[in-house]
């Protein structure tokens, strides 16, 4: 067994459940928590991109989950 990540939340399982659920599987815990955070919406430079909020605040980007609400806030840029 090792660790999936599904839908942004980390859980203890074996490749073929992780596979199964169209996660990132990893026996490695930590790169599994690392690399396992819940996506959303970023707007950068005028242009909206799926992204998760640590990589969206590291390139000054505004973001959010609601994709209408980045969608919305970047053509006002």
């Amino acid at each position: 067994r090792g660790w999936c990540c599904v839908d942004g939340r980390v859980i203890e399982s074996s490749s073929q459940d992780c596979e199964r659920r169209k996660g990132l599987f990893s026996y490695n815990e930590k790169e599994v928590r690392e690399r396992c955070q819940k996506r959303g919406w970023c707007c950068i430079d005028g242009r909206v991109i799926e992204s998760s909020s640590r990589d969206c605040e590291r390139r000054k980007g505004f973001f959010s989950y609601d994709e209408r609400e980045v969608r919305e806030r970047c053509r006002r840029r």
